[in-house]
């Protein structure tokens, strides 16, 4: 994944998300604007965006763009706290991209999950939005 802020040089993480935020916020001003909107009502702003699917732009927090739904692409990582030798550290070993839909194991763990838990097949990318939007929900 791509980031242009480092957490510990320049801020904390939150910083970055709500940087964007602003970012996209002035994006749908300037869309009320051009179209005589009221921009005294936050619906009217709400809506040029997500009339606008087509809102990509590279933020502080990375690549900002949506789905069809409305809803932020943003990649997931699943990260295992892993002991080597004498060093214990979280490695990635499962990745999420939210442009293809599609989840993918990393190396050096990339067999031990090649097929899911307890070998069952990992699930389809359909299958695998859903339990993201669900597990993003509860």
């Amino acid at each position: 994944f791509s980031y242009s802020l480092s957490v510990k040089k320049k801020g904390h993480s939150y910083a970055a998300y709500l940087h964007d935020a602003v970012l996209l916020y002035a994006m749908g001003l300037k869309e009320a604007f051009k179209n005589g909107k009221d921009i005294r009502h936050g619906r009217e702003i709400l809506q040029k965006l997500r009339d606008r699917t087509n809102i990509r732009f590279y933020g502080a927090s990375g690549l900002v763009h949506f789905d069809e739904y409305g809803e932020r692409n943003l990649d997931y990582s699943v990260y295992d706290l892993q002991q080597t030798e004498m060093v214990t550290k979280f490695v990635s070993v499962l990745d999420f991209d939210s442009h293809s839909k599609r989840m993918k194991g990393t190396s050096p763990s990339r067999n031990a999950i090649a097929n899911g838990p307890w070998g069952a097949p990992l699930p389809t990318s359909h299958q695998a939005t859903c339990q993201l939007r669900t597990a993003l929900v509860v």
